[in-house]
């Protein structure tokens, strides 16, 4: 006789069980769609608003970045400085695609090379970043003669100056046409840290 009476009660208790799965299962589902709704949304306003994803194109910036990278980059308040690497663009590239370079001088510096080194405002800079020794300068690039940077204007080279179009070739660059710093390397994962 009190078995009988046992077993309606097993039976509530199982479903009490089935159903306190299913409340937990929905208050996780619940929490999952809120959590990936929250990302997506932070996701979204720091592409649109704070950073941007890009992708090096090329080699003109080796060793310091490889073909195929993926960058975060940023113009929120951003004011150009000497060292900077930069993605621009500007309709006096011939090169249709945003590209990759190092802001060398900015409005008001004085800059020239001589056989392959940079001067900036008669003083001549370290630059431990440039990849040397894969091909002879041509002696076209390998020495321009001084210019001043116009205001508002920056002056960007390559960090393999053998390989790289850049302001020796097409002049100084308005900064308005900076799209933003590089800030970041996110890919490959070997490479995951801050670009100098």
């Amino acid at each position: 006789m009190a078995e009988e009476q046992n077993i309606p009660m097993a039976e509530e208790n199982e479903d009490e069980q089935k159903e306190t799965k299913r409340e937990s299962f929905a208050v996780a589902a619940h929490y999952f769609v809120e959590i990936f709704v929250i990302t997506l949304c932070v996701v979204l306003f720091l592409t649109a608003f704070v950073m941007r994803h890009t992708v090096v194109d090329g080699s003109s910036m080796q060793n310091t970045l490889q073909d195929g990278q993926h960058l975060l980059i940023s113009d929120l308040f951003y004011e150009a400085e000497r060292g900077d690497i930069v993605v621009l663009q500007s309709s006096n590239i011939d090169i249709k695609t945003p590209i990759v370079k190092r802001i060398i001088a900015v409005g008001g510096d004085r800059i020239k090379m001589e056989n392959g080194t940079v001067f900036v405002n008669d003083q001549a800079i370290t630059e431990k970043y440039v990849l040397e020794g894969c091909h002879p300068y041509p002696e076209k690039l390998n020495n321009f003669p001084e210019i001043t940077v116009s205001e508002g204007h920056v002056f960007v080279l390559g960090d393999h100056r053998d390989l790289s179009k850049d302001s020796r070739m097409f002049g100084e660059i308005d900064e308005r046409c900076i799209l933003g710093k590089v800030y970041f390397c996110i890919y490959p994962l070997s490479s995951i840290g801050f670009p100098k």
